[in-house]
């Protein structure tokens, strides 16, 4: 934690104190190294945010702390259908844990089954001996019939016409909607994915792909060169392959920050004092990256209000 000024927010001496105690017995007991994530702000506490490390750079497991550090729970993951709800939501965290924000959306139709719709198109076919007596009897009867019957039958089909045009009128019903519950603990979890996925980077060498096509440490890993740290191509994402256009060496198995969108989404700078390249994301404002030249010192963070910018479009 020697460069987490960087962003312009810093932990509290409270949280730095519980953060290197409780990592110890947290590590102890996932039998694996923490790593501090970043800090969520929200109305009534502040989520302050931590992953272990596994074998697999790709997949990490959170786990958050509402009481400054003294004690961390299990993120889960989100589902799919999770996700969909939590891309709806909008505004700062409230900071409660058991908080179910209310999200409202259209109860799908039960569609009829065909089956059931050809069936009752079908009509059971009689006789055609029987069809023409039958045929031959109406044809007596309308004869036989006063003219004033004849006028009643033809108004009377006009009158069903006109129930009929009044029965899909009165069929109209407004489309039903229920409301879905969906814990702040999800949203959490949902925006540490995203900022997982779109953010989180490391050199370019510092991971290779060995014999086994497995992805380990670089032990040879002495960092970049000043002039290739300037570059965003010298940074990959720590994420599966998204682009189709795959490297032939070893190292080149990870996407690179130059190829995301939009152009611009990435900022660079140097600060001379600490001798640091400095990365930030405008797309998730508050994630920090930084790398040390000449050195296998790098690292990231995240301090903000789990807000995505969405108006990064119109200041590029």
């Amino acid at each position: 934690m020697e460069y987490h000024g960087l962003s312009g927010q810093v932990l509290t001496a409270a949280e730095k104190a519980a953060i290197q105690v409780s990592f110890v017995l947290l590590a102890k007991d996932t039998k694996g190294k923490i790593k501090f994530w970043g800090r969520v702000s929200g109305v009534e506490c502040d989520y302050l945010l931590c992953q272990k490390e596994t074998e697999d750079i790709f997949t990490n497991e959170t786990f958050y702390s509402v009481n400054g550090g003294l004690s961390w729970m299990l993120l889960p993951p989100t589902s799919e259908t999770q996700a969909e709800y939590c891309k709806q939501l909008r505004g700062v965290f409230i900071g409660n844990p058991q908080y179910e924000y209310k999200i409202e959306e259209l109860v799908p139709e039960i569609p009829i089954a065909e089956d059931k719709i050809e069936a009752a198109d079908q009509i059971p076919k009689e006789d055609e001996s029987k069809d023409d007596e039958e045929g031959e009897e109406e044809e007596q009867e309308e004869e036989d019939k006063p003219e004033d019957e004849e006028a009643a039958e033809e108004e009377a089909p006009a009158e069903e016409e006109a129930v009929e045009e009044e029965a899909p009128k009165k069929a109209d019903k407004k489309p039903k909607k229920q409301i879905v519950s969906i814990q702040e603990t999800t949203r959490l979890a949902f925006f540490v994915e995203q900022v997982d996925f779109n953010c989180s980077c490391v050199p370019r060498g510092a991971y290779l792909l060995n014999e086994s096509n497995m992805v380990v440490p670089n032990k040879f890993f002495e960092g970049l060169s000043d002039h290739d740290a300037g570059k965003l191509s010298s940074y990959c994402h720590t994420r599966p392959m998204q682009n189709s256009q795959k490297g032939t060496d070893c190292f080149d198995f990870m996407d690179t920050l130059d190829q995301d969108v939009p152009k611009g989404v990435w900022t660079l700078k140097f600060e001379p004092i600490l001798g640091l390249v400095v990365g930030a994301n405008l797309l998730y404002p508050g994630f920090t990256y930084y790398h040390k030249p000449s050195s296998n010192t790098y690292g990231q963070y995240y301090f903000g209000d789990g807000q995505q910018n969405f108006d990064l479009p119109f200041m590029l």
